[in-house]
C-alpha cells in the first residue's frame, strides 16, 4: 500500500504542477513508517482535501499533510508496521 501510496503523490504532483523534479524520502520510526514526496516548483494545490488520492490517504494512512513551504509542494504521510487497513 505504501508503493500505491507514493505512486499517487508522484502522479498528482506531476499532473498538477508540470515538476521536472520530484524527490521521494522515507524514515523508518520503528512503528510507523513515514514518506515525503515533494516537488521543485510552486504545485497548484487546493485545500478542498477531495479526490482519489485523498480518499486513498485518509483510508490507508495514519495521518498526512499537504504543504508548500518554499515554492516546494510535499506530500507526507505515517503508515504503522504491520497494520492493515
Amino acid at each position: 500500500m505504501v508503493s500505491q501510496l507514493i505512486e499517487e503523490a508522484v502522479v498528482n504532483l506531476i499532473r498538477l504542477g508540470k515538476d521536472n523534479r520530484i524527490s521521494v524520502t522515507d524514515r523508518d520510526l520503528g512503528i510507523q513508517m513515514v514518506a515525503s514526496v515533494a516537488d521543485n516548483r510552486d504545485t497548484n494545490i487546493s485545500n478542498s482535501r477531495t479526490g482519489l488520492g485523498t480518499i486513498h490517504l485518509d483510508t490507508f494512512s495514519e495521518n498526512w499533510t499537504l504543504k508548500k513551504v518554499d515554492g516546494q509542494t510535499t506530500v507526507e504521510f505515517a503508515v504503522g508496521r504491520g497494520v492493515q487497513k
